[in-house]
């Protein structure tokens, strides 16, 4: 229940994999035109192994939140 405030709170939520190891997810309701979530937009961060930097993923959460709002939008919440 704490979990699911905070992503209410925070409006997404980030979750390291159960599966696999170095993946964290990222991910964003979409709301359909009553404001009920019906989908999600998630992105997948994977830790390199090489020396190339990753985007953070406080990098990555502004374009989420506008990729699952702008899709939100298509679906009339407002």
């Amino acid at each position: 229940r704490r979990q699911l405030a905070k992503v209410r709170k925070d409006g997404y939520s980030v979750m390291k994999s159960r599966q696999i190891q170095g993946v964290t997810n990222i991910a964003a309701p979409v709301r359909d035109q009553y404001g009920q979530v019906v989908a999600a937009v998630n992105v997948p961060h994977i830790a390199r192994i090489d020396a190339l930097q990753t985007p953070a993923i406080g990098d990555i959460r502004p374009m989420l939140l506008e990729v699952a709002g702008r899709i939100s939008h298509r679906l009339g919440q407002q």
